[in-house]
């Protein structure tokens, strides 16, 4: 088996959950971000390694990762989602998120931009959104 990230001991007991969390988090980031961690260089495993910490510290589970890797995807069509990319846009990606399980968003009838429920105008170019009816 490939070794995910450099750990030079067992852990034991809540370092052990904490390890298994870290090694989930990693594997979906490889996954959502379509990446062979197989072929990593150092300095890639290092990045992934980086962004594995910081979701860990703010309790991301693998679902999350994965919704919020659809959303953006969505959000920014063409762009490539990289685990650096979705770290840097986690929060910003929730807002998002939640902005699709609330009503229906209005469309920018200019671009086909979607508006989400917290904006007054569409987040892609700028239009103020024609009323709902």
């Amino acid at each position: 088996m490939d070794r995910l990230f450099e750990d030079s001991k067992p852990k034991r007991g809540a370092s052990a959950q904490k390890t298994q969390n870290a090694r989930e988090i990693f594997e979906a980031l490889c996954v959502a971000c379509d990446l062979d961690w197989g072929q990593f260089t150092k300095r890639e495993r290092g990045k992934v390694n980086a962004v594995t910490k910081e979701l860990a510290e703010v309790d991301a589970t693998v679902i999350q990762i994965q919704q919020r890797a659809e959303v953006y995807k969505r959000v920014f069509p063409g762009a490539t989602l990289t685990p650096c990319a979705l770290s840097g846009n986690w929060a910003f990606l929730g807002t998002r998120l939640k902005g699709q399980t609330g009503s229906p968003a209005s469309v920018c009838e200019a671009k086909g931009h979607v508006f989400e429920d917290y904006a007054s105008y569409c987040t892609r170019c700028g239009r103020v959104p024609k009323p709902k009816e």
